[in-house]
C-alpha cells in the first residue's frame, strides 16, 4: 500500500467526518454546485439578468459545505459580476460591488486563489470601464489582482481573456497588458490545452474569447476571422445571444 496515499485519504475522511459531511454527501454536494454554475452559465449566455441575481444570491445565502464553500463564494461573485456586465445604472454598482466584496473575502481565506484573484480583476476592470470618472482606484485593483494571479498562473485562459476584456473595455489599462490580439489569441490557445476533470473549476470564457476577436475583427473589416470566431463560438455555447447578434451584425455588412 502507498502509505502517503493511505494517510491521505484517511485525512479526507476525517476533515469530511469533521464538517459533518460523508463522501457521499460531499459529492452530492459538489454535483449540486456544478449544476447551479451550469445555470449561471445559461443565464449568462442567454442574458436572463433577473435569473442571474436569483441565483447569485442562492449561493451568497448557502451555508458552508465543506470543501466546496469558496466555490460557493466564486460563484455567487460570478453570478453578480456577470449581472453586472448586462445591468443598468440602477442597479450597476450594488452588483459589482457585491461581487468585489465576495472575490476580496475569498482571498482573504485564501491568497493565491488564482480564479478569485482573476475574477476580483475582472469586476474592478468592469467597473473601471463603466465609472471611469467615480472609481478612480478601480484601475489599480485590476492590474494588482491580475498581475498576482499572473504570477501564480500565467497561462490561465481566463486570465489572458479577462486582460483582453479589461484592456477593450478601458483604453487606459491597455498598456499594462499585452495586445489585446494576442491576449485573445493566445487564451483560444490555453482553453483548448486545457482538461480539467474537477467539475468545480471553471471552465467558462471560450465562447466570449471567440466573441471577442468577432467583434474586433468585423471592426477591422476581416469578415472572415469573425465569422470563423462566431461559429466557433456558437459550436461552443448554440444560445449565445451576444454571439447570435454578432452574426446578424456581420451579416447586415455585406
Amino acid at each position: 500500500m502507498n502509505t502517503a496515499r493511505h494517510w491521505s485519504s484517511l485525512a479526507a475522511g476525517l476533515l469530511l467526518a469533521l464538517l459533518g459531511l460523508s463522501k457521499a454527501e460531499a459529492a452530492v454536494a459538489a454535483a449540486e454546485l456544478a449544476d447551479l454554475a451550469a445555470q449561471l452559465q445559461y443565464a449568462w449566455y442567454t442574458e436572463q439578468s433577473d435569473e442571474l441575481i436569483v441565483l447569485a444570491e442562492q449561493l451568497a445565502d448557502e451555508k458552508p459545505r465543506g470543501d466546496i464553500e469558496p466555490w460557493l463564494r466564486y460563484y455567487s461573485a460570478y453570478g453578480y459580476y456577470r449581472a453586472a456586465m448586462l445591468a443598468g445604472d440602477d442597479y450597476f454598482g450594488e452588483y459589482v460591488e457585491r461581487c468585489e466584496d465576495l472575490s476580496r473575502a475569498l482571498l482573504r481565506q485564501d491568497p493565491e486563489f488564482v480564479e478569485a484573484l482573476i475574477l476580483r480583476g475582472s469586476c474592478a476592470a468592469l467597473l473601471s470601464s463603466r465609472r471611469p470618472v467615480s472609481a478612480v482606484l478601480a484601475p489599480s485593483r485590476a492590474v494588482k489582482s491580475f498581475a498576482k494571479a499572473a504570477r501564480l498562473a500565467p497561462e490561465n485562459p481566463r486570465l489572458l481573456l479577462q486582460q483582453a476584456v479589461a484592456a477593450i473595455g478601458r483604453p487606459a489599462l491597455r498598456d499594462e497588458f499585452a495586445p489585446v490580439n494576442q491576449l485573445l489569441e493566445s487564451s483560444l490557445v490555453e482553453f483548448a490545452r486545457s482538461i480539467d476533470v474537477d467539475p468545480l473549476t471553471p471552465d467558462w470564457g471560450e465562447a466570449e474569447a471567440n466573441a471577442a476577436i468577432a467583434q474586433l475583427a468585423i471592426k477591422a473589416g476581416n469578415k472572415k476571422r469573425a465569422r470563423d470566431a462566431i461559429e466557433q463560438a456558437l459550436q461552443i455555447v448554440p444560445d449565445y445571444y451576444a454571439a447570435k447578434a454578432l452574426l446578424n451584425e456581420l451579416r447586415a455588412a455585406r
